[in-house]
């Protein structure tokens, strides 16, 4: 499920955390929608997101014929290297994917990218940037930005 464009900038525009986290994630669509007045976004993400939804239909359909080519000739001549090493390489494929989503479910935190948490501080008159860690036991700070 695809949100609305319009809802996707206006939460875009509004909450820079999600600016930051799809200019990570789609470097190319943050800095096309980078500083475009909210219709002219609205209209880019638009158009992404069916040039996506094209590209990932194609990607598909090109996927499916292969592997009906290759089963084909596999089913002609089970000794066809190609079509063997075809089958390899996806059975190969497939395993790894099942190995990833077990190690999701087993040890998530080793799987995902952890935003780390950043605010703007003050300190005696002095303005600083702390890192946040909830977990944490202690707070800390170098010698350097305490002498500050």
């Amino acid at each position: 499920h695809n949100p609305h464009p319009k809802a996707m900038v206006k939460l875009l525009q509004t909450h820079q955390h999600l600016a930051k986290e799809l200019n990570y994630h789609n470097p190319t669509l943050s800095r096309k929608l980078q500083n475009q007045p909210f219709d002219n976004a609205v209209e880019i993400w638009r158009n992404e997101l069916v040039r996506g939804s094209i590209q990932s239909a194609n990607a598909i359909t090109q996927s499916f014929h292969k592997e009906q080519l290759f089963q084909k000739r596999l089913n002609d001549n089970p000794n066809d290297a190609e079509a063997k090493e075809y089958f390899d390489k996806k059975r190969k494929r497939q395993l790894v994917q099942q190995q990833y989503h077990q190690a999701m479910q087993e040890y998530p935190e080793s799987m995902g990218r952890v935003l780390m948490l950043y605010i703007e501080a003050k300190i005696n008159e002095h303005t600083l940037q702390a890192f946040v860690d909830s977990g944490a036991q202690m707070t800390i700070m170098s010698k350097k930005c305490a002498e500050r």
